[in-house]
């Protein structure tokens, strides 16, 4: 089910679109449904645990810019979006996917869990991906050029086989 497009939205224009916060408060989705971002300046957002499992999708050029702080509260999938102000992935979040991907700011910093899969992103921020709790996941295939630390660590990550 595709709860709506960003293209749907009332908005001005050069300002951050309303999307995804307002799709994602005003909706209970879930695993199977998907949010399609409109290329874009788009505000950030939690994703909070009545949404887990949500896909949501950026425009296949990769002009779907989030230029706020995202927060992952439940798992879920976002995908070839452009994440400028970063990603805080929050203890306890399982099955939650970064991919294709490009991420500014601090990068992303997990905080614990387990089944989180960063694959295929490019972080050009001042920090590349951060553990800072003991997590469990997948972290291939990424490429990470950070003006700071590329991936500093200071907890443990364990990964699993696919």
């Amino acid at each position: 089910r595709v709860a709506r497009t960003a293209s749907q939205m009332d908005h001005v224009p050069g300002a951050p679109l309303g999307v995804p916060p307002s799709m994602l408060d005003a909706n209970d989705l879930g695993a199977g449904d998907f949010i399609l971002l409109a290329p874009g300046l788009h505000a950030g957002f939690t994703l909070a645990a009545d949404d887990a499992g949500v896909t949501i999708l950026g425009a296949q050029n990769g002009g779907s810019v989030v230029t706020g702080a995202v927060k992952a509260q439940a798992g879920g999938v976002l995908q070839r979006l452009n994440l400028s102000g970063g990603v805080d992935v929050l203890g306890g979040v399982t099955d939650f996917a970064l991919v294709d991907n490009t991420i500014g700011a601090g990068g992303v910093i997990l905080n614990g869990g387990s089944g989180l899969q960063l694959l295929h992103n490019r972080f050009n921020g001042a920090t590349g991906i951060t553990i800072a709790a003991a997590a469990s996941g997948l972290i291939p295939h990424n490429d990470i050029f950070p003006t700071a630390t590329g991936l500093p660590i200071d907890a443990p990550f364990a990964s699993f086989a696919v």
